[in-house]
């Protein structure tokens, strides 16, 4: 598989997943050695670990500092993956590494396949996303450091905003005091945003890259991971999102005022983030549009596991569909189509 492209998501997918088989790996030799057996051999061994690892994907990769997990599993990280390829019999015969997680993400046309896990301790009291002890980097020199989630109080739409941080010695510390490669240095970055419903934008072009819709399918994946994880055991995340913000969103990022809101904007650029916005229907409305759509054409469809079956024609056949992906994300894939997550005008439906 071509990796090229993944160094232009806004984090590095590849490294979330070696990060989930470095732990569980490490936690299977851990428990193993005490038994007695400090090797993995059997099928069965390797089986179960692809599956906790492909869980723990999103959670990695939409890490927060405050939410209680053990940051000891974070820091060790690099050490565990040495420890995985000694404790190998034949490190050239692994049959699965994290080329094959990524590969699962980037193939899951269907989205009850994504990964999705509920956390113990969502952070509902903070929009801000914590990436800085994964020193997560892109091709282009930057550094991804955090993410920023907001959302329009009138027009309920869900932004994503990541932040990065230029570093040209990637052996320094990101906030090492000899090199100040933090927030207020970096170089301005465009502002990214997925398609508003047009049926021509069907592609998202980060750093000028055109993506495939395999990329696509992946990039919105990530992303819907993150906005999972701040709504995880939430049904609603309009309704119940997070009551404080850093200081530069609070207000700013709910203003009804058009000028407030560029101002906002603004802001957000020149301290170099990127914006991602997604924008979709209700769940309800997009039920009924699908349904109204395909009796037209006569095609029997039906809501099954969190997806359409057998939709010939709507949104969940085209590109727009992507936009759907963070709502029936944070779902969990299970619920009826019924919960109110994003909204878009008649016009952009």
């Amino acid at each position: 598989m071509n990796m090229n492209h993944s160094a232009y998501h806004p984090f590095n997918l590849r490294i979330a997943a070696d990060f989930a088989l470095a732990m569980h790996i490490n936690s299977a030799l851990q428990y193993k050695s005490e038994t007695g057996d400090d090797t993995l051999k059997e099928p069965d061994d390797l089986a179960g670990i692809h599956r906790l690892a492909m869980a723990d994907i999103p959670a990695i990769s939409a890490y927060y500092d405050g939410f209680g997990a053990d940051p000891r599993k974070f820091t060790q990280t690099h050490s565990m993956l040495s420890l995985v390829v000694d404790n190998f019999d034949d490190a050239g015969k692994i049959i699965f590494d994290a080329n094959d997680l990524m590969e699962t993400l980037l193939r899951s046309d269907n989205i009850s396949d994504t990964p999705y896990a509920p956390f113990e301790n969502p952070p509902f009291q903070s929009q801000y996303i914590d990436f800085s002890r994964f020193q997560l980097p892109l091709e282009t020199g930057d550094l991804v450091v955090g993410a920023y989630v907001s959302r329009h109080e009138k027009r309920r739409l869900t932004t994503v905003a990541f932040a990065t941080a230029r570093q040209l010695n990637f052996s320094i510390p990101l906030r090492d005091d000899e090199q100040p490669t933090v927030l207020d240095n970096i170089a301005a970055t465009r502002i990214i945003e997925i398609a508003d419903g047009s049926p021509q934008l069907t592609r998202i072009t980060p750093d000028s890259l055109s993506l495939t819709t395999r990329e696509n399918n992946g990039y919105c994946m990530i992303i819907g991971a993150i906005l999972a994880y701040i709504g995880s055991e939430k049904p609603d995340i309009v309704e119940d999102w997070p009551d404080s913000a850093p200081a530069d969103l609070v207000a700013r990022s709910t203003h009804p005022n058009k000028g407030e809101r560029e101002k906002w904007i603004g802001k957000l650029e020149a301290r170099g983030f990127r914006k991602v916005r997604f924008i979709g229907r209700t769940i309800g409305a997009h039920v009924r549009a699908v349904r109204e759509e395909a009796s037209r054409r006569g095609v029997a469809t039906h809501w099954r596991r969190g997806h359409w079956r057998r939709v010939a024609i709507g949104v969940g056949r085209t590109g727009r569909r992507w936009h759907l992906f963070p709502a029936q994300l944070i779902m969990g894939n299970t619920a009826a189509p019924e919960a109110t997550i994003y909204e878009m005008t008649k016009k952009q439906a």
